[in-house]
């Protein structure tokens, strides 16, 4: 009999390797759109891991596809179906009821996937949210923000990435704002699909900003952490750190696991991982949004870090049915990732100062830019040049240690002209 299969949907390089490290040669079947199949160059990608059975290209975005992409599957033995990114998550829900094995539940996967519908049903269920309306002209929204007579934020209702979310102070900046929301290129990132151009515009709430990963079996959490980050500087709400755990009073701590659990049970979330993004306002938590997959931004991997456990193997191990073994009640340390700065140009140089960078606790330095390279401005979390991954004590030496590293790097850049069109769209 041959092994069962894992069905991965959508695709990332990180996501896929993890899998491959944990599963037996051959049983990995990815899904993912034609287009990114083609501009990743996946089928490629994917030769170098043996868990890799097969890369099936289709429209998995498609809710009419999902039953062709059903049928095809329909001869295998399958042991778990996980979503690799935002816009899998519908599907591997979809796929998981149809081969009875764990998953987040097709409705709840479709929920957190639309931000309008996830504020309806969260509201509903007694949690606090942003004022919000979906629209779809510059006028409604403009009409929106001033009768709220407060900054507001317009964001895709549909998208990931900070992709066209922009926060809006002045009115008179609604309309330049307006024009970079509408633009949604994520490059090869795109997906076949074409994804139906959706926009909220809702109250900007300030305040400290949190996530709460947590791993849920049949509606229930087994384990919950909660990670600080804050943003760069500007109109874009693009993430510059993140510390797990978050250095957070216990009290508030506890409030946004609870209140991620009864998010959890008012979208009717089975079983899985989710990734939930918080506003600390006065002590009470807004919700930003809701994803039923793994987080980004190397946040999981702060996540073993601090805590001293493989989630992602107990993740795995969920979603096939089996024992997760134990998981930790509190970490042991903190963990921290800082993105890096770099004005915007053409990269001249890029200099380490290495004697710094081998401090103690400086676990991984990632440099994403070079010489040549152009430094545009920031309109996602794709264009971030680099990052500092640390390890310490506790959150104060965490962040004091991430300054350092980050000032240990020095990415010099030359004005460039055609950076005045970039940074109009």
């Amino acid at each position: 009999m041959s092994e069962a299969r894992t069905i991965a949907v959508g695709y990332t390089q990180a996501g896929l390797a993890s899998l491959n490290a944990l599963r037996p040669a051959g049983s990995i079947i990815v899904i993912e759109e034609p287009a990114v199949v083609a501009r990743r160059g996946i089928e490629v990608a994917v030769a170098a891991l043996p868990g890799v059975n097969r890369v099936i290209a289709a429209c998995h975005t498609d809710p009419a596809a999902l039953d062709a992409i059903h049928s095809a599957l329909a001869r295998e033995v399958v042991a778990s179906v996980v979503p690799l990114n935002e816009y899998g998550t519908p599907a591997a829900a979809y796929l998981s009821e149809f081969f009875g094995v764990p998953g987040a539940g097709y409705e709840a996967a479709r929920t957190l996937r639309d931000k309008h519908l996830l504020r309806r049903v969260s509201e509903a269920g007694g949690i606090r949210n942003p004022r919000s309306k979906p629209v779809a002209s510059l006028a409604e929204a403009r009409a929106f923000a001033a009768d709220l007579g407060r900054p507001v934020i317009l964001k895709p209702r549909n998208r990931q990435a900070s992709v066209g979310t922009v926060i809006v102070r002045n009115p008179a900046d609604l309309v330049a704002a307006w024009d970079i929301c509408q633009a949604r290129d994520e490059g090869v990132l795109e997906p076949q699909t074409a994804l139906p151009p959706l926009t909220l515009v809702e109250e900007f709430v300030e305040g400290r900003e949190f996530s709460v990963e947590a791993l849920i079996r049949d509606g229930n959490l087994l384990f919950a952490n909660v990670t600080a980050k804050s943003l760069y500087p500007g109109d874009r709400p693009i993430e510059r750190m993140h510390l797990v755990p978050a250095d957070l009073a216990p009290n508030d701590y506890a409030r946004l696991v609870a209140d991620t659990a009864r998010l959890v049970t008012v979208t009717g979330f089975g079983t899985g991982i989710v990734h939930c993004e918080w506003l600390m306002n006065r002590g009470v938590p807004h919700l930003v949004e809701c994803a039923g997959r793994f987080a980004g931004d190397g946040i999981i991997d702060l996540i073993c870090r601090a805590w001293g456990f493989d989630i992602v193997a107990a993740y795995h191990a969920l979603m096939r049915g089996e024992d997760t073994g134990i998981l930790p009640e509190r970490p042991r340390k903190a963990a921290l990732v800082r993105f890096l700065d770099a004005p915007e140009g053409r990269v001249r140089q890029v200099i380490r100062d290495e004697v710094a960078l081998a401090a103690p606790g400086i676990k991984q330095v990632h440099i994403s830019v070079k010489p040549g390279d152009l430094v545009a401005p920031l309109v996602s979390s794709w264009q971030r040049p680099g990052s500092v991954t640390i390890e310490a004590d506790d959150a104060a030496a965490a962040r004091r240690l991430a300054e350092v590293a980050a000032a240990a790097i020095t990415i010099a850049c030359e004005p460039e002209q055609e950076l005045a069109d970039v940074a109009t769209h």
